[in-house]
C-alpha cells in the first residue's frame, strides 16, 4: 500500500447494505424498461420477454403499435412513391399484417360456436 493509506476491512453489515443496492439497480432497470415500453407502446411483458399472458401482449401490441406504424409508414409510401393520380388509378402500397399472429382454432372456438348459435 502506499505510505499514508490505511485499509478498512469492510464489515457484514455493508454486504447487507450492498444487496439492497443490487435490487435497487434491478428495479431501476425494470423502470428503463417500462418507459421505454410505454414510449413505443409495446407492452412491457413483450419487451421483457415475459411469457405469461402473451396472447393478450402480442394483441396489444398489434393493435397499438404495429397496425397504427404500419398503417402510416403505408400512407407516406404512396404519398410519396406513387402520388394522387396513380392512388386513384388503384395503384398503390397495401400492406397486410393479419398473418403477422398465428390464430389457432381452439383460439376461436368458443366465439364460433356462438356464431353458429345464433344463426351468423
Amino acid at each position: 500500500m502506499t505510505d499514508g493509506l490505511k485499509y478498512n476491512e469492510p464489515s457484514k453489515e455493508k454486504s447487507s447494505k450492498d444487496a439492497e443496492n443490487g435490487r435497487g439497480i434491478r428495479d431501476f432497470i425494470n423502470d428503463i424498461f417500462d418507459f421505454v415500453a410505454m414510449s413505443l407502446r409495446i407492452p412491457p411483458s413483450l419487451l421483457k420477454g415475459d411469457v405469461q399472458e402473451t396472447s393478450n401482449a402480442v394483441n396489444d401490441f398489434l393493435a397499438f403499435c404495429l397496425n397504427p406504424f404500419v398503417k402510416f409508414i403505408t400512407d407516406e409510401l404512396n404519398r410519396k412513391m406513387y402520388g394522387k393520380e396513380r392512388y386513384t388509378e388503384k395503384t398503390y402500397v397495401k400492406c397486410d399484417t393479419r398473418n403477422v399472429k398465428v390464430i389457432d382454432l381452439k383460439d376461436i372456438a368458443n366465439a364460433l360456436d356462438v356464431l353458429t348459435r345464433i344463426g351468423a
